[in-house]
């Protein structure tokens, strides 16, 4: 599981500033939940479908409101939820 997280810090760290990080999120927190809902028809939205919304919020200048928020979760997005492929492989063996 380290490996991960340095992966993960090798992927970011470059691209963003951690203190806009923080003040990202904490514009997150306090974002009115009609902004960009959870749910879309009563039902629950897909975590994807929810943080491509949010990366397509602008600020009143039209720029994005969360540009190091975005990096970081398309990067969090794309790492596998499963490790079927991995079992998958052994069955074979």
């Amino acid at each position: 599981m380290p490996q991960l997280f340095i992966w993960l810090n090798a992927l970011i760290s470059p691209l963003v500033d951690l203190e806009l990080i923080k003040e990202e999120f904490e514009d997150y927190q306090l974002m009115e939940d009609t902004e960009v809902g959870m749910e879309e028809g009563g039902v629950q939205k897909y975590v994807d479908r929810y943080w491509g919304e949010i990366t397509k919020l602008k600020t009143a200048l039209g720029q994005m409101r969360f540009p190091a928020l975005a990096q970081i979760m398309i990067a969090v997005l794309r790492l596998p939820y499963s490790n079927a492929d991995c079992d998958r492989d052994f069955l074979w063996l």
